[in-house]
């Protein structure tokens, strides 16, 4: 097996300035991402809110916990694709008025 030779930046750059170009502009693009995703989090957030309680008042759930604080648990007590799946319809029902 051939280990990958890496190269210093500069070098690439002075091969194909084009490589440089992209360097320079690949943290704003992620900055750019990273704005979006935020932005996408807040307008969705209070419809995530809404589905995930109507969920809860349906299934009879008292107690709700993070992912993070269980040890163990049955697969069919995540909720996930549940609230995602009523998330989805009430956006469509949404966008369809």
């Amino acid at each position: 097996m051939i280990a990958p030779t890496f190269l210093p930046a500069t070098q690439l750059a002075a091969e194909d300035p084009r490589l440089l170009q992209q360097l320079i502009a690949e943290p704003q693009v992620m900055d750019q991402t990273s704005a979006l995703q935020q932005q996408i989090m807040q307008e969705l957030s209070p419809q995530f809110q809404e589905a995930l309680a109507q969920v809860v008042q349906e299934e009879g759930i008292t107690l709700l916990l993070r992912s993070e604080s269980v040890i163990v648990a049955s697969p069919e007590n995540n909720l996930t694709a549940k609230v995602i799946d009523r998330l989805n319809q009430n956006t469509r029902v949404a966008t369809e008025q």
